[in-house]
């Protein structure tokens, strides 16, 4: 018998097996147990020749030749046997799978490494998950869709697969990023020396982590989702590993995380970083209240709605709902204001909707109502301001007398109180002129308290020749308010 089997066939007979697959097992244990007889066989006949012809002898050195080329059909017949019993998980279309083998140089599988996934920056993204290698160095990380969506913003410069040996010392970490994208398929073969199992030590020394800052919101109501984010030092050894505990039995394991509770209360947020050799935390509370009623607007009134040009609409919304309530009106002719009851003048007749929109926590209502907005009567003359304190607040309650200036005697045109905000308003005709003979007013007016004290007075900057709309600011001394 012929004991040298060519290498050319020993190619044939791996590459044979190599498509023979799962279904083939048997055939590969038979074919590999053959050679394992054979192996022994040829070392009993070595023994028996060299006691017959001396270990120098031709036909020696030929069956010791045949004994590693045996050596080499077993060996990697076990490695194919090795991968025949490998079962590659399978995942839906949506999901994606990053699967692989990890080796030594002569293609046997490592085992019990961890494999985990990291961010080009080396931090691990555990949501992502991990998983063991087996007998034959094959390791699979099924990921589903939504897990790849909550994860976009670690992954999306891409994901190194990072190996770690039994202690969970890294030993490895791959140089190409793999980009992640729902239904991708990617195969990463890593192969390892004995020597690479062990950590070299390192000459710089480790960097602790240290938790810098914790942001997050103090208050919250039921559902309402929060950001919180951690911030460490920059120096830190990576790899760095994080840990959100929200106090409510949910955590998360990345730099930022969202959060919603959904019952109230009081809880402690704690956010842990560490990396090999250190760990630092910092913890605030959050207050979940109830959540708050939806505003609901009962009622929207106008002081008019038929005002005339140049005339203030006040406008004020019954709002009922949890506070803080805000306000947002747009009045319909490309103004708005932000006021709780504002008051607007519009400068041109026309048909205007105004709308407000009332928000608090628990949601947003909004109601509208139509004004029809039309010119001053030919005879009609308006005088209109605010009267304001020292710091600009409106001053209401005030009686606000308005005059046409005659050198003779003065006539009243018209009296009035301001408003809660200090605005006034007064209409007049030109039949209520002194003199008909005049073409316009000459307008001053008076300010007087509730007792009848004067507070201000403009007879000495008379407005002579008024125009049909006049409008004063007013602003009052404390002084002249105590006086």
């Amino acid at each position: 018998m012929n004991n040298n089997i060519p290498n050319e066939i020993t190619t044939k007979i791996i590459e044979s097996f190599n498509k023979a697959g799962s279904a083939n097992i048997n055939t590969l244990q038979q074919v590999r147990d053959v050679q394992v007889v054979l192996g022994s066989l040829l070392q009993h006949e070595t023994k028996r020749l060299e006691k017959k012809l001396g270990k120098k002898n031709l036909r020696v050195q030929q069956v010791q030749a045949s004994i590693k080329c045996n050596q080499t059909i077993t060996r990697d017949l076990e490695v194919e046997l090795e991968i025949a019993k490998i079962r590659v998980p399978e995942v839906d279309s949506k999901d994606s799978l990053i699967h692989g083998r990890i080796v030594d140089e002569n293609r046997r599988g490592w085992v019990n490494l961890v494999v985990y996934f990291a961010d080009v920056r080396g931090n691990i993204i555990h949501p992502l998950g991990k998983a063991k290698t087996e007998v034959s160095g094959y390791y699979a990380l099924p990921m589903q869709a939504e897990t790849i969506k909550e994860a976009a913003e670690s992954i999306k410069e891409g994901v190194l697969v990072v190996v770690c040996n039994s202690k969970g010392e890294l030993i490895y970490r791959h140089k190409d990023p793999v980009m992640l994208v729902g239904g991708d398929r990617h195969l990463v073969e890593i192969v390892l020396k004995r020597s690479d199992l062990t950590p070299p030590p390192c000459d710089t020394p480790s960097v602790p982590i240290q938790v810098l800052s914790l942001d997050s919101p103090t208050q919250l109501t039921v559902n309402q989702a929060g950001t919180f984010t951690g911030t460490v030092n920059k120096d830190a050894t990576q790899p760095l590993n994080y840990r959100w505990d929200f106090g409510d039995n949910s955590t998360a394991s990345t730099l930022t995380a969202t959060h919603s509770y959904t019952k109230p209360g009081d809880y402690t947020v704690t956010f842990v970083a560490s990396n090999q050799n250190s760990t630092d935390r910092q913890s605030k509370t959050v207050t979940v209240l109830e959540q708050a009623a939806p505003p609901l607007i009962e009622n929207l009134t106008a002081n008019s709605r038929n005002p005339q040009v140049d005339t203030p609409v006040y406008l004020n919304a019954i709002v009922q709902g949890d506070a803080p309530v805000s306000y947002s009106w747009d009045f319909g002719d490309g103004t708005t204001s932000l006021d709780t009851a504002p008051s607007h003048i519009y400068q041109q007749p026309g048909t205007y909707n105004v709308t407000v929109t009332v928000a608090n926590a628990g949601g947003v209502n909004k109601r509208s109502l139509s004004l029809t907005v039309s010119q001053l009567p030919t005879d009609v003359w308006v005088a209109r301001g605010r009267v304001v304190d020292e710091q600009n607040r409106g001053l209401g309650g005030l009686i606000v007398s308005l005059f046409d200036y005659d050198c003779v005697f003065d006539n009243r045109l018209g009296t009035t109180q301001t408003d809660a905000n200090g605005e006034f308003i007064l209409t007049y005709r030109t039949q209520d002129f002194r003199d008909l003979l005049e073409a316009k007013p000459d307008l001053y007016l008076k300010i007087l308290d509730n007792q009848g004290n004067t507070l201000y007075s403009s007879k000495s900057a008379i407005r002579c020749g008024a125009s049909r709309v006049e409008v004063f600011e007013i602003r009052i001394q404390e002084s002249d308010q105590t006086s």
